[in-house]
């Protein structure tokens, strides 16, 4: 006698039940386990059902996560992977009940645009490139998004280049000459008074604290 992986029920031979990858539902359980999850409350869905967002939801479900209102616009913002109404995404005061993030220095809440995290603070693009951004070794420019860090240094990846041929270094042996990038063929061929070769380090540090908004 067989029994439902999930309610535990005893089957019977003349019962009807489902096999899936080898175990064993009633009826019941089977529709709840085969049927879509809703995007908002987690629960399955039988009958009618909204789909946005490569997800599948509860027509009353599809809310925006800041105001908590029925989205009704063909249009919407997305926040870290739930919907925000064009109206909450445009508001500079959204409701005090609605978690979202802030920046640091000029407290706008972070929606729908691009944010940066810097030990653990939140700014927003304008603020961080002031206040927290890395500054790259070559151009002295604030560096925004990815970012390349090697022996207490920080570069632009497109910066990161031998200071003699500026081939770039991403990916190869290179060395310091004074603090300064330098390939090895370089290194061999200026650094004539070294009688050995460079210790040459090929993994710099590639970093990132860019978070993106999802498009419209």
């Amino acid at each position: 006698m067989e029994k439902c992986q999930v309610c535990k029920k005893l089957l019977k031979k003349s019962d009807r039940y489902a096999v899936k990858r080898g175990r064993v539902y009633c009826p019941s359980c089977y529709k709840i386990l085969a049927s879509s999850k809703c995007g908002g409350c987690g629960k399955p869905i039988f009958g009618n059902k909204l789909c946005a967002m490569e997800k599948e939801w509860h027509p009353d479900h599809f809310k925006c996560v800041v105001c908590h209102k029925m989205i009704e616009d063909d249009t919407f913002a997305i926040f870290e992977d739930q919907p925000v109404c064009n109206v909450c995404k445009n508001s500079k005061n959204p409701p005090a009940s609605a978690k979202v993030k802030r920046c640091k220095e000029c407290e706008q809440p972070l929606l729908a645009i691009k944010y940066y995290v810097q030990n653990g603070e939140y700014y927003c693009e304008p603020c961080y490139e002031q206040t927290g951004a890395p500054k790259c070794h070559e151009c002295k420019r604030p560096i925004l998004g990815k970012w390349v860090t090697s022996n207490g240094k920080t570069w632009h990846a497109e910066h990161f280049c031998c200071f003699k041929c500026n081939d770039n270094l991403m990916g190869r042996p290179f060395s310091f000459k004074h603090g300064d990038l330098m390939c090895v063929p370089c290194f061999k061929k200026f650094v004539l008074h070294r009688p050995t070769e460079p210790k040459p380090t090929t993994d710099p540090e590639v970093l990132d604290r860019t978070t993106k908004p999802e498009e419209d």
